[in-house]
């Protein structure tokens, strides 16, 4: 799983385990790294955030890419690929006889490679029904305002390549700095000055009050917010935002 900016790569992991574990590693890779996309909608005073890519969409790839890799290629893998202006899930194997890319995007009969693995991830809930995955992709990208993901098969590999919508104003997260504290961030650019009660109402989960008092710290330190007052009247703000 790999994150390059152009020709350069961020970060660069590889893991091995069973298909459910994979699914999370991916998962997690994707939530550490995958920017934010922030917009405004009309009538709307507060802006909304979003991931830059949709959720469900990604999910359904990821699933999809696990399930139907051709396993009998040595060194194959499923791979995913984040850079700057697009998204990529890559998995070795080409499409079944009979299956191209397009016929993907348009209903089309369920011709799993791998039927038992299928099964079970069909079993485990993680498949709606044979043969709706890619409609489903294609769904939720429409759903987020995101082009149509294009698929592709490549030097004996499928991929699924997802572009951001147009407009949207990305927030990158940096590498350092864990999920739950981009997403204080983003509640404070987009809200303004805030105390710990509001942030925490903000948040919307679960967690302790020191917690997120450590994550305030962290990101003072880092000179991303600035606290203003003392005690319980203290509010937080992003840095260089006026109020």
């Amino acid at each position: 799983m790999d994150r390059p900016c152009k020709d350069e790569f961020r970060d660069n992991r590889q893991f091995k385990g069973h298909a459910f574990a994979l699914l999370q590693h991916a998962e997690r890779f994707l939530d550490e790294h995958v920017p934010v996309a922030s917009r405004f909608i009309a009538g709307q005073m507060r802006r909304v955030d979003a991931p830059l890519y949709p959720p469900l969409a990604i999910r359904e790839a990821l699933v999809n890419a696990l399930v139907h890799r051709d396993y009998s290629v040595d060194g194959g893998s499923v791979s995913v690929a984040l850079f700057d202006d697009r998204l990529e899930i890559w998995s070795t194997g080409t499409l079944p006889a009979g299956l191209t890319p397009e016929k993907l995007k348009r209903v089309h009969e369920s011709v799993p490679r791998n039927r038992l693995i299928a099964d079970v991830f069909y079993r485990r809930g993680l498949i709606e029904r044979w043969g709706r995955g890619t409609n489903k992709i294609l769904a939720e990208a429409k759903k987020a305002g995101c082009p149509e993901p294009e698929f592709e098969e490549i030097a004996g590999a499928f991929v699924v390549r997802f572009k951001p919508a147009a407009g949207a104003e990305k927030e990158v997260p940096s590498p350092d700095m864990g999920v739950r504290a981009e997403r204080v961030l983003a509640i404070l650019r987009g809200s303004g000055p805030l105390r710990v009660p509001d942030i925490l109402r903000e948040l919307g989960e679960p967690i302790t009050l020191r917690a997120l008092q450590t994550e305030l710290k962290h990101l003072r330190e880092a000179r991303l917010i600035v606290a203003i007052g003392r005690g319980q009247a203290t509010t937080y703000r992003s840095e260089g935002k006026d109020g």
